[in-house]
Order: structure tokens, then sequence, then C-alpha cells
């Protein structure tokens, strides 16, 4: 996914993969900005997160809940989830921040020097 994509309004579908069609596909709330966009899906396939530019969206899949959308002040470098956790890791020029998934609150921020990107995270 790439933020041209985003910007065109590509939804996510859901594939039968024995019968190769579509069995639905969902409208993405998804950021808008300069640069490469990113994106994870929870554990349980209920929420799909989106950064692009300097803004993060979690998505939820199916349903009529409403998408949380926060900016995180830089370019987003990465995302990553970790199970059993409501955090979104994200990072940034320089650091690592943690968000709370449903209100984008920064929880935490880990200062890594020369962050490139951000993929996984790893529990103690």
């Amino acid at each position: 996914i790439d933020a041209a994509m985003l910007a065109a309004g590509v939804a996510p579908a859901v594939i039968d993969p024995a019968g190769l069609t579509v069995v639905s596909t969902t409208s993405l709330a998804a950021p808008t900005g300069e640069g490469p966009a990113t994106a994870a899906l929870t554990a349980d396939g209920r929420r799909l997160v989106v950064g692009g530019g300097d803004k993060v969206v979690v998505m939820p899949m199916g349903g009529s809940d409403k998408a949380a959308r926060w900016s995180t002040g830089s370019p987003v470098r990465g995302l990553a989830l970790r199970d059993g956790t409501e955090k979104v890791y994200v990072g940034q020029e320089g650091a690592v921040t943690a968000h709370d998934m449903a209100t984008g609150k920064l929880l935490s921020r880990t200062v890594v020097p020369g962050l490139v990107s951000v993929r996984q995270v790893l529990a103690r």
C-alpha cells in the first residue's frame, strides 16, 4: 500500500481463497500525505491500522464503528502492533512512539537515533 493508492480510495477486500472470489470490501478512511504508507492488521482481524504522512487511522473491519484518527506530528516510518495490547507503535524520525489504539493518546516515546522504519515489536 502506498499513499497514492490510499488517496485513490482503494478498499480492502475479503477474498475466498477456495472460490477465488471477493466476498466483501470495506471503504478505508485512509490518511493522506506525502511518502509511503504502512498498514497492520490486529491479530483478531477486527481493526486495520494505517499510517501515511503524519497521520494514523485505526479502522474497524466490518460493523459501523467509526475510525479513530490522529496526527503523529512527524512522518510515519512504519507501524507495529503487539498481540494482547491496545497499543500502536509508530516509527518516527529518531523515535518510536506508543499510542493508545482507540484515542491516539501518546503513551511513551523511545529515542532511536537514525531510525529508518518500524516493522515489528518484540516483548521482553
